[in-house]
């Protein structure tokens, strides 16, 4: 017996979802902040709250801190300042897996100060 491809009919089913352009594609130094130097009073202290939040939630977890967020997703956020969790989004090193976990409790914060 052989095998003749023209035997079989034969179907492909191609998915795709639409890449759509985020803030930071398009302007990635508003939501990217490098340094402390960066940061006026109001914001160096959403910085150290944040911080603060974020050891103690690495503690509690048994994580090490930059699980929970590094430095530099910390300090886009104390300079952004997002208002809804959605919008941690544009904060460059937040999907939906960080923003699902912590985004509240850093809306929250923000919220606080």
């Amino acid at each position: 017996m052989t095998f003749d491809f023209r035997d079989y009919n034969w179907s492909v089913i191609l998915y795709y979802e639409e890449n759509k352009p985020t803030v930071n594609e398009t302007d990635s130094s508003t939501y990217i902040t490098e340094t402390e130097e960066e940061l006026n009073a109001d914001e160096l202290k959403i910085l150290e709250s944040l911080k603060y939040w974020r050891s103690e939630k690495a503690k509690d977890q048994k994580l090490p801190a930059y699980f929970i967020a590094t430095n530099k997703e910390l300090l886009s956020i104390a300079r952004y300042r997002p208002a809804k969790k959605e919008e941690l989004l544009d904060i460059k090193g937040f999907g939906k897996h960080k923003i699902e976990n912590y985004g509240e409790e850093i809306i929250d914060i923000l919220d606080s100060i």
